[in-house]
């Protein structure tokens, strides 16, 4: 969900939270109050969200130009060994597969025989 949506949420949440708490006699106003209340609370909450949003991917944007390069490699490296282990994984599952099918097939004949 975008950040915004969710920054209005939360706001509309601590809106409909605070119009809890502030709640009237009972009185005819109660609902429109709580309704607004609620209303500006989402408002205010994706506003707060839509700065942080904007003010997160511009410094995402300047830490991927400064450290591009040097992410790059360690993404590089990292999936050298990811490619090994799971290379080695692969080496070891193969044949235990193969003996846990062998074990299956045996038993799902004795079954059929019986």
């Amino acid at each position: 969900m975008h950040v915004v949506a969710k920054g209005a949420l939360i706001g509309g949440g601590v809106g409909a939270v605070l119009a809890a708490v502030r709640r009237g006699d009972g009185d005819s106003r109660a609902a429109s109050r709580c309704l607004k209340s609620i209303a500006e609370g989402a408002v205010a909450g994706a506003g707060v969200a839509f700065l942080l949003d904007r003010r997160l991917r511009s410094q995402a944007v300047e830490l991927v130009a400064e450290h591009g390069p040097e992410l790059a490699e360690a993404v590089a490296e990292l999936a050298a060994e990811v490619l090994e282990v799971a290379t080695d994984v692969l080496d070891v599952a193969r044949p235990r597969a193969a003996e846990l099918a062998a074990h299956a097939r045996d038993r799902v004949e004795h079954l059929l025989a019986s």
